[in-house]
């Protein structure tokens, strides 16, 4: 199974979002789910209507949300927006990580502070799972997370491109199959065509 860890945002549904669903994390674990791998989104919504909207449309789409946790009195913020996003702290990604034992693949998919992202790779480190984070164009890796994980640029103008996404989807449902690293990663390069991008 993989794990998307991150906080996904709501978008209105209609011809260009059929989804419902949006923010990296969203649509990563999207593409697991289109790519046939077992997902579960890991992260934080706010307990609101929208946050129920959105774990609706994330089940309608193949992800699970098991783990994906209600924080009372925060709003689950829209894609595209500076609102506040809702709490997401160790204790938190202790307790969601703890319910999903058969994690295969741990995808990061936002920066965390150092403590939080501590209790995330250990969780993956006793779980025997790959780790692949997806950084922001031009963030760097700490010295713990480029020892432990496959470290992914995305895009510098959206990161959620469909290609972008597609791409980590395929390599983490490859890696989820057992498919060697290197030969997963070519494998969803070629899929999406990131060959010929510049």
């Amino acid at each position: 199974m993989i794990v998307i860890l991150g906080r996904p945002r709501t978008v209105e549904r209609g011809p260009r979002e059929p989804d419902g669903a949006g923010g990296l994390a969203a649509r990563l674990a999207m593409a697991c789910a289109r790519a046939g791998a077992g997902v579960e989104l890991a992260g934080s919504v706010g307990e609101d209507a929208a946050g129920d909207a959105l774990a609706t449309a994330l089940a309608e789409r193949g992800v699970g949300h098991a783990a994906l946790l209600r924080i009372p009195g925060a709003a689950t913020p829209r894609e595209g927006s500076d609102d506040p996003l809702p709490r997401l702290e160790a204790a938190d990604v202790e307790l969601a990580l703890g319910c999903l034992p058969e994690c295969r693949v741990l995808v990061l998919a936002e920066a965390l502070p150092e403590a939080t992202l501590e209790v995330a790779l250990d969780a993956a480190r006793f779980q025997g799972a790959s780790v692949i984070a997806v950084l922001a164009a031009g963030e760097a890796p700490g010295p713990r997370l480029a020892s432990a994980a496959t470290v992914l640029a995305g895009p510098a103008r959206d990161p959620a491109t469909r290609a972008f996404t597609d791409l980590v989807g395929g390599y983490a449902a490859a890696l989820d199959r057992g498919t060697p690293a290197q030969e997963a990663f070519a494998a969803a390069r070629q899929a999406v065509g990131w060959e010929s991008r510049a």
